[in-house]
């Protein structure tokens, strides 16, 4: 668990980073995480939502103590770095699922790479590696 934690911090932090100099007004998109309130992430949690970086799980929680997966990531930095040009990707495994149009865009733009033997396992989580 204080590995995801730590995984979610650092790549929130890199995200965040990349803005670092526009302001953070998170109070009006409270409500859309209810279990962010309090959360020593708040800010930069809220600041990447209303940015289009992050979004929430599916019944509307972000749930910032879960373990970060590689699609995950990936469409978070393929988000963040909207206009970077794309280069053709493919990975035998990323072939359907939400994360398949961001996660071959983020590869496509050099943040990612896949497994010598052709695939990506967007559903393993991410390592500090």
């Amino acid at each position: 668990m204080k590995k995801s934690v730590l995984s979610l911090a650092l790549v929130l932090t890199l995200v965040v980073s990349l803005f670092a100099g526009l302001a953070v007004t998170a109070n009006a998109a409270d409500a859309e995480f209810p279990d962010v309130s309090g959360h020593w992430a708040h800010d930069q949690i809220m600041y990447c939502a209303e940015n289009g970086i992050v979004e929430g799980r599916d019944d509307g929680n972000f749930d910032p103590n879960a373990s970060i997966l590689r699609d995950e990531v990936a469409a978070m930095l393929d988000r963040a770095f909207d206009a970077a040009e794309v280069k053709e990707v493919t990975f035998k495994d990323v072939t359907e699922g939400w994360y398949v149009e961001e996660v071959l865009s983020a590869a496509g733009k050099g943040l990612f790479v896949g497994y010598p033997d052709g695939t990506f396992c967007p559903e393993d989580a991410i390592t500090r590696q």
